[in-house]
């Protein structure tokens, strides 16, 4: 019997020794960078004018700041809804978000700190009114077509 119990307190030191061992190698593995573990993050926004007005085809880029590091930049283009969309394989929680909007030569930043949730929004407001030149540029190419038409057809009553 003692040796029944003497066989199973070495088993059980073997155990917790092969335990300790696999715990320490597995640690070992593990990168340094792994105490701030990072997670997949996604930025979105609406860029508007001063008015409100979303602004459609506004360039957006996108960087990742640890510290004065850039650790990641992501770009996108701004919807009719004047909204867009990034996505960063690697975030921190406290890193710093930097957007920037470019439309018309025209810069617009907003920075703002990671939180620790999957989605954040950063939205980002020109600060001058963006002129709709759809709207003129459509009145005047239908101006020049009715033109040309009456043109060619007063011509053709002519003759």
């Amino acid at each position: 019997m003692d040796s029944f119990v003497s066989n199973l307190r070495i088993n059980r030191c073997v155990s917790i020794v092969a335990s300790l061992a696999f715990i320490l190698t597995a640690l070992a593995l593990v990168p340094e960078h792994a105490a701030a573990q990072g997670f997949p993050k996604a930025v979105i926004g609406t860029v508007r004018d001063q008015a409100g007005t979303p602004v459609q085809g506004a360039l957006v880029i996108v960087k990742m700041f640890d510290g004065t590091t850039e650790k990641d930049s992501q770009s996108a283009t701004t919807n009719t809804l004047g909204r867009y969309t990034t996505t960063f394989g690697d975030a921190v929680a406290g890193w710093r978000i930097e957007a920037s909007a470019t439309y018309n030569s025209q810069t617009e930043t907003n920075i703002t700190t990671c939180d620790g949730v999957a989605t954040q929004t950063v939205d980002i407001t020109f600060q001058f009114e963006i002129p709709e030149f759809g709207t003129m540029l459509g009145m005047i190419v239908a101006g020049l077509a009715l033109g040309i038409v009456a043109v060619t057809v007063l011509s053709r009553k002519r003759k």
